[in-house]
């Protein structure tokens, strides 16, 4: 092949190359933006992009705001709720109770919340009083508790040797109580207590007959009070 040829050749190639780039870059114009139809660059959607970035602020922001509102709400309960108890700090501990009648003839429960180093404890008062006065004036020496608050139904049974015996000055008065650390099975009773329009409690030792108190409004009202103010404590010291 002589060198005209050659040249000739290279032309040709040169040509080709030409004519293909060219065909590939009117291509990639016409060639629609991706994620449009009509050849709209996505970004240049009005308002697509922003609009999901205000769905998600307000969301954000409703969030706080209801956040705020409860912790608001929890903070009312909580002030109404302990204008009603003794708060008293004893040994590096802050003991919750409610105000308890004076001494009257019956069964009572009488929950209390301890606190020591941040952490809550909800302790239970399996409380009985017998007065002299009483016709069935006695101790009965006790161990078993059964509850009754509505539909809810439950027995417990307590270890003998914790129970604490107290005799009153001339006898006036004697007591028997529990106190014991709140498992689940006591702290479901005392919210089905606190919730109940009726409570009857059986106070008896196994195998005798025991004393049958029926709980008032005021007694129900203590136990449902405490448990609120367990709930909120948790809470709170959750960071919630």
């Amino acid at each position: 092949m002589d060198a005209k040829n050659v040249l000739l050749a290279v032309l040709i190639f040169c040509l080709f190359l030409m004519v293909g780039g060219g065909a590939t870059y009117y291509a990639v114009l016409q060639r629609p933006a991706v994620g449009t139809e009509d050849g709209t660059a996505a970004k240049d959607l009005p308002g697509k992009t922003d609009g999901e970035a205000e769905a998600k602020r307000t969301a954000r922001e409703k969030e706080r705001a209801d956040r705020r509102e409860a912790k608001r709400q929890r903070d009312k309960q909580k002030e109404q709720l302990l204008s009603g108890m003794k708060v008293v700090l004893r040994n590096e501990a802050t003991y919750y109770t409610c105000h308890n009648d004076p001494e009257m003839s019956g069964i009572y429960l009488r929950p209390f919340i301890v606190e020591r180093e941040g952490e809550y404890l909800l302790k239970n008062d399996v409380y009985y009083c017998s007065l002299l006065e009483d016709p069935d004036y006695g101790w009965i020496h006790g161990d078993r508790l059964d509850v009754q608050a509505d539909d809810f139904w439950a027995t417990f049974a307590f270890d003998a040797s914790k129970r604490r015996d107290k005799l009153g000055k001339g006898a006036e008065s004697l007591t028997e109580n529990y106190v014991v650390n709140a498992d689940a099975a006591t702290v479901e009773m005392l919210k089905a207590v606190g919730n109940a329009s009726h409570v009857t409690l059986h106070f008896y030792k196994e195998g005798s007959q025991g004393s049958v108190q029926i709980l008032g409004r005021e007694d129900i009202r203590r136990v449902r009070d405490m448990m609120a103010l367990y709930e909120i404590l948790k809470a709170e010291a959750r960071g919630e």
